[in-house]
């Protein structure tokens, strides 16, 4: 979906898992979770921040299977930890974003690992200059993303 390496993502609409398969009719529901995020477009725009649903698995590669998942879940952003988080902030009713940053490409041919572990130094320093970009937005605005909670 046009990611480039280093790129980072505002997550968009919700967190879905696309990895936890239950070939069992109304459990299948339950393996993908949907747990929604807060819609802050306009700060993505302001922030030259991409947008896009985050898809959460539990492996650093990405099975066919899995690349169908993220598909029909809309994902544009893979990755492992969001979706648990999601989870639980979804329980206790507190409002919830991401900021990811990518690190490899899914569709790219090469092999995950050795792609990730050449690009993480710039996903870290991307994703730790946009966070300090979205922490002075929020504070600077906080009607926008207190309002986006209720």
């Amino acid at each position: 979906k046009q990611a480039q390496i280093g790129d980072v993502y505002l997550s968009s609409e919700a967190i879905r898992y696309h990895d936890r398969r239950i070939p069992l009719p109304g459990f299948d529901a339950y393996g993908v979770g949907h747990f929604p995020v807060l819609h802050l477009s306009k700060m993505a725009h302001e922030l030259g921040l991409k947008v896009g649903v985050v898809s959460t698995g539990n492996s650093l590669d990405c099975t066919e299977k899995d690349f169908e998942m993220i598909e029909e879940n809309n994902g544009s952003i893979k990755e492992m930890e969001a979706a648990a988080i999601a989870y639980v902030a979804h329980q206790l009713e507190v409002p919830f974003f991401t900021l990811k940053a990518v690190t490899d490409l899914i569709d790219s041919g090469l092999q995950t690992g050795p792609e990730f572990l050449k690009n993480l130094d710039l996903a870290c320093i991307n994703l730790l200059t946009k966070t300090q970009s979205v922490l002075s937005y929020l504070a600077a605005n906080p009607a926008e993303w207190v309002l986006s909670s209720t």
